[in-house]
């Protein structure tokens, strides 16, 4: 790349403002045409490179923390429907009439969740197979979508 070139190249940069003001300006690293001024133009090209990447990292980082997952269901069994409210919320069992209290956890407990309505849930993406292989063990019918969250649903998710 000639050093004309580079020079139009750097001063149109910061001229239009491409660059935060962070950055550093480009006009003092070009103005000069020794060997160090091209080693100080190719530090600048590098850094511009790292900011950009570092830039396109952090958006894709929040628009992935901004989806969720609908997750809605239903069975028709009546005993299917029982077990699996169970195996979601857990339930309190007791033994030797009523001396003895076991509390059963459900799946519900141990990962964040949305309740939305009765069989319509939101959930992370992570654990959107734990709570599919539980519908598909008590043959529920079910519907998965990407769903984009609101400013409540990622406080009650606690992804922030």
């Amino acid at each position: 790349m000639s050093r004309s070139l580079t020079r139009s190249l750097f001063c149109s940069h910061s001229v239009k403002g491409y660059f935060p003001r962070s950055a550093p300006k480009y006009s003092s690293f070009t103005s000069s045409r020794t060997s160090s001024s091209s080693r100080a133009i190719f530090f600048v090209m590098r850094m511009h490179i790292i900011w950009e990447e570092t830039f396109i990292k952090i958006t894709v980082n929040l628009i992935d923390s901004m989806k969720g997952t609908l997750i809605a269901y239903r069975t028709t069994e009546k005993n299917k429907a029982s077990q699996l409210s169970r195996a979601l919320h857990g339930y309190t069992d007791y033994s030797n009439q009523g001396a003895y209290e076991y509390v059963r956890r459900g799946l519900l407990e141990e990962i964040p969740h949305v309740k939305l309505m009765n069989g319509v849930f939101i959930v992370e993406k992570e654990t959107v197979d734990t709570f599919v292989a539980l519908l598909k063990k008590f043959n529920a019918e079910y519907h998965v979508r990407e769903v984009t969250l609101t400013e409540e649903d990622i406080k009650e998710l606690q992804l922030d």
